[in-house]
């Protein structure tokens, strides 16, 4: 259930969403892209991706200087079936 929770804190917040929607559409992007597409500065941008880093929500991957991300859609997967499940057992 703290999973659950935390997943949908890490969706609490229109720039998270945000970055979610970007990565489903465009897949893996770079980090300098996300922030251009983004009304946000380098470091707002970098701690929203953090937040969703930490939730499992989104991998990181290092290309010498340059960092990508994309989603970890199988543990979002798991994570929106835990969060179905947790609904429906408190009927």
């Amino acid at each position: 259930m703290r999973e659950v929770s935390r997943f949908a804190r890490s969706l609490g917040h229109p720039a998270r969403l945000s970055v979610v929607s970007i990565l489903l559409t465009q897949g893996e992007t770079a980090a300098m892209d996300l922030v251009r597409a983004l009304p946000l500065s380098q470091p707002a941008c970098s701690r929203h991706l953090a937040a969703l880093k930490r939730a499992g929500l989104v991998r990181v991957r290092e290309n010498g200087a340059q960092v990508h991300y994309s989603l970890n859609k199988g543990h979002v997967r798991a994570l929106v079936q835990a969060f179905q499940k947790a609904l429906t057992d408190k009927r």
